[in-house]
C-alpha cells in the first residue's frame, strides 16, 4: 500500500500518510485520527443510525400536520372525501410529532430512555455497525458508523494500514542501525589512517561492527 492516500465511504472519508490515519465525516461534524503504529483492536457492534436528532424529526412531523391542515382548508369545498382523509392524517402527524417532542424533551431528557430515538430509528434509521478502533493502551480512539455492506471493507482497510505500519517500523530499524555502523567504520578508518589504530585493531573493530 502507498504511504499516503484516501478512501471514500458512504458517511466518512479516510485519509492516511506514513504516520497517521485520519477519519472525517462528509458533513464535517467529526474529525478523528490515530497513529498507524498505535492501531491495535478493531471491534464492531450492530447499530441503527439516524441522520438527524429526534427533536428535528418531531418538529418535521408537527410541521407536516400543520401543512395538511392548510391544504385541507383549500380542499374542503371541492373534495369532501379527500378532505376527511387529509384531516385525519394531519391530526396524526401533528399530535404524533407533538407527543414525541414532549417525550424527547422531558422523558428521554430526564431518564435517558431514548424512546424518541428508537421510534424514529425503527422507521427512518440506517442499519449498520459502529466501528471502534482501539490503541495499544486499550482506549477507544476512533468510533464511527458504517453501512452493513461496508463493514468488512472498512475493517480490512484499517487492518491493512496497521500491517503496513508495523512492516515500515520493522524495516526502518535495521536500516538506521546499518547507517550508524557505516558511520562508525568510516570514523575507525580515519583513525587507522592517522595511525591511532593498528591494522589488527582496525580489522577487529570493523568485524565487530559488521557482525562477522
Amino acid at each position: 500500500m502507498n504511504k499516503s492516500g484516501s478512501k471514500n465511504f458512504t458517511y466518512y472519508l479516510m485519509k492516511y500518510d506514513s504516520t497517521n490515519l485520519y477519519v472525517s465525516s462528509h458533513n464535517n461534524k467529526m474529525n478523528q485520527s490515530i497513529r498507524r503504529e498505535d492501531i491495535e483492536n478493531i471491534n464492531s457492534f450492530y447499530n441503527v443510525y439516524l441522520n438527524k436528532l429526534p427533536i428535528q424529526y418531531c418538529f418535521r412531523m408537527a410541521a407536516l400536520g400543520i401543512l395538511g391542515f392548510i391544504i385541507s382548508g383549500v380542499l374542503y369545498f371541492n373534495e369532501l372525501a379527500l378532505w376527511k382523509i387529509l384531516i385525519w392524517v394531519s391530526w396524526v402527524f401533528f399530535v404524533g410529532g407533538s407527543l414525541m417532542l414532549l417525550v424527547d424533551i422531558f422523558i428521554d431528557g430526564l431518564f435517558g430512555l431514548n424512546i424518541a430515538y428508537r421510534f424514529f430509528a425503527s422507521i427512518l434509521g440506517h442499519k449498520g455497525y459502529n466501528i471502534v478502533v482501539k490503541n495499544k493502551s486499550g482506549n477507544n480512539v476512533l468510533e464511527f458508523f458504517a453501512e452493513e455492506s461496508e463493514k468488512s471493507q472498512i475493517t480490512n482497510f484499517i487492518k491493512s494500514l496497521k500491517k503496513n505500519a508495523s512492516n515500515e517500523i520493522n524495516h526502518s530499524v535495521p536500516l538506521e542501525s546499518n547507517n550508524d555502523n557505516i558511520n562508525k567504520i568510516e570514523k575507525l578508518a580515519e583513525l587507522h589512517k592517522q595511525g591511532v589504530l593498528t591494522d589488527d585493531e582496525f580489522q577487529k573493530m570493523k568485524r565487530q561492527l559488521l557482525g562477522i
